[in-house]
């Protein structure tokens, strides 16, 4: 093989003026193990990790229900678990006072403030560090839109070949909805698709051990409705409860109205409620109303995409985006059938689910997924 040496050096250039190395460690914050991470950063990275469940109970709940009302035994294990990211002891200090657990006994008493942080550090086993013999940091080496929420950060060039080997594919619904990427649910009109995605959102927010017989992760979930109010789907909801078998809504399910309120602002105030409350999964419904663009115009919906959907990507949200199909014409199948408008819908969309009516009733409908 011939190889031009003059390209491999402007290659090799070009990766060393764009890879993650070439970004200067950022004043005011701790280098952790060759990983500099600021506090938004370090909670981020808290609530995408595997024990993302245990540290939004504590941090965003204060729940103790877990340590059989022992406060302390909570603050150990938040104070534990965040110390994973960080050598700083300030910085520790500062991101537990930002914690739902902060009271007058940690405020108030520098003597158990260190005892605990001491503590913490004293049962690590592991820590957040670079692999060794890789100059490139885990923080940088895993390029992960759900995990790391490094969308939108600065342009990054990495070697695919030192990027951390990912683990399965995390999934919402289990096969369905994958964690960190749109999945685009439509059908006919009256074949109840926002029935569906608020009894999935029961099922996630309520912990219920699977929907339509897949396993579902479980997390706080926000039904963004740019068609109904409040009222309305607080009274499907109940309906859907009932049906379940619950006593109540889920206190982890919420519920945003954009009726009346343009699309950015309704946007802008869904992603605000999501980064504050840890959700896992958004339900926008619908496409159409949300869009305000031309829906066959390639322009508009990848706009759409990329200004509106992307955002909640980078938090490491799923989001079930709710659209109308064309109408079924003679001769058409309703398989083939897409969502109304632009290819781009379903291309931009990491998994697309369309609900078919198989037969209809008096107070019942069959459906097809």
């Amino acid at each position: 093989m011939i190889r031009d040496h003059r390209n491999t050096g402007s290659v090799e250039r070009f990766y060393r003026e764009h890879s993650p190395l070439a970004e200067p460690a950022r004043n005011g914050h701790h280098q952790h193990a060759g990983v500099s991470l600021d506090d938004e950063e370090i909670i981020r990275l808290c609530r995408k990790a595997k024990n993302a469940r245990k540290f939004k109970d504590l941090f965003d709940r204060g729940d103790t229900s877990g340590y059989v009302g022992d406060d302390s035994a909570a603050d150990q294990a938040l104070v534990s678990l965040m110390a994973f990211y960080t050598d700083d002891p300030d910085q520790l200090d500062r991101l537990f006072q930002r914690s739902a657990l902060c009271r007058e006994k940690w405020t108030g008493r520098p003597d158990y403030r260190r005892r605990t942080i001491e503590k913490a550090y004293a049962g690590r086993s592991e820590t957040y560090s670079k692999p060794s013999g890789s100059g490139v940091s885990q923080q940088s080496q895993r390029p992960n839109l759900y995990r790391d929420g490094t969308l939108g950060r600065r342009l990054e060039v990495v070697r695919l070949g030192q990027v951390e080997r990912p683990g399965p594919r995390r999934y919402v619904v289990e096969g369905l909805v994958p964690a960190g990427y749109p999945t685009l649910w439509h059908g006919d009109g009256g074949v109840a698709k926002s029935m569906l995605a608020l009894s999935l959102g029961v099922g996630v927010a309520g912990r219920a051990k699977s929907w339509l017989g897949r396993a579902v992760e479980h997390g706080p979930v926000l039904y963004l409705d740019f068609e109904l109010e409040a009222e309305e789907q607080a009274r499907r909801v109940w309906q859907l409860c009932y049906g379940a078998g619950l006593k109540a809504p889920p206190a982890d399910l919420f519920y945003l109205s954009a009726v009346g309120h343009p699309t950015r602002d309704a946007l802008r105030a869904a992603l605000q409620a999501c980064e504050e409350g840890g959700v896992t999964l958004v339900v926008l419904d619908s496409l159409g109303p949300a869009l305000q663009g031309d829906a066959e115009t390639a322009r508009d919906v990848i706009g759409f995409f990329r200004a509106e959907i992307d955002p909640f990507r980078a938090l490491g949200m799923a989001v079930l985006i709710i659209d109308h199909q064309a109408k079924l014409q003679s001769g058409e199948s309703y398989q083939r059938k897409g969502a109304f408008g632009s290819v781009y819908k379903a291309n931009l969309a990491r998994s697309v689910v369309q609900a078919e009516a198989t037969e209809r009733g008096e107070g019942r409908l069959s459906l097809r997924i």
